[in-house]
């Protein structure tokens, strides 16, 4: 197994607009979102029906434009977002995320990689954050070493064209993929990689000129001692 700790060293020199300050930003303000009942009567309230009215027009323009539409059912995504946070994850996605999930991917402009960012960010420790860089380097780790991953177990991202069934079975492979991996650093390295750790890691690795490059800095580094 491929020690990834000079590949997540890199991330934050690789990848400035997504380094721990940004994150932890995201995750204190997710943190404070309120109760789901809460949630529904602020939505339902006039006031909040007015604002929507202002902001819809600014969607239905950009949408209009964009090749990736913005959801115009906004409310519902972030009532969908309440709800994640505020219901615990189970073993291998709960029944209740499921439903969550699935309602999730129905809404227009959410792929898997957006909605397994609202997943990580409501529940950090169970689930990862996926995306075509992390799809790479399940790739590339899987044929470096293949005694550790079947064929079977190589996680790959779904057409946008696909059932939310699908989608689901999807990320479910990636959180296998990825937690087992993770399991196996710490094992390895004695380190204590979570799912955002090994995210930075990823990212880093799935990227050939960075993976280079974090190589390179790691060559030169050694070479100093």
């Amino acid at each position: 197994m491929t020690n990834l700790e000079i590949y997540r060293s890199y991330f934050d020199q690789a990848y400035p607009d997504y380094a721990d300050s940004q994150y932890a930003s995201i995750a204190e303000m997710v943190d404070a979102l309120p109760a789901t009942e809460s949630a529904s009567e602020i939505l339902g309230s006039n006031s909040a029906n007015k604002v929507l009215e202002l902001i819809i027009p600014l969607v239905r323009i950009k949408n209009y434009k964009s090749q990736i539409p913005f959801p115009i059912n906004l409310y519902d995504a972030v009532k969908l977002i309440v709800e994640i946070k505020n219901t615990p994850p189970g073993e291998n996605v709960s029944d209740e995320h499921i439903s969550i999930f699935e309602r999730f991917i129905d809404i227009k402009g959410f792929q898997l990689p957006t909605i397994s960012a609202v997943f990580h960010f409501c529940h950090p420790k169970a689930y990862p954050i996926v995306d075509r860089n992390i799809e790479a380097a399940c790739g590339l780790l899987s044929k470096e070493f293949p005694c550790e991953f079947d064929e079977g177990s190589i996680p790959s991202l779904p057409a946008a064209t696909t059932s939310s069934k699908n989608k689901l079975s999807k990320y479910r492979v990636f959180i296998a993929f990825l937690d087992k991996l993770k399991r196996l650093h710490n094992e390895q390295y004695k380190t204590d990689y979570g799912f955002r750790e090994l995210d930075k890691a990823l990212m880093v690795y799935g990227v050939s000129n960075l993976k280079i490059s974090a190589e390179n800095i790691d060559k030169t580094l050694q070479l100093q001692k």
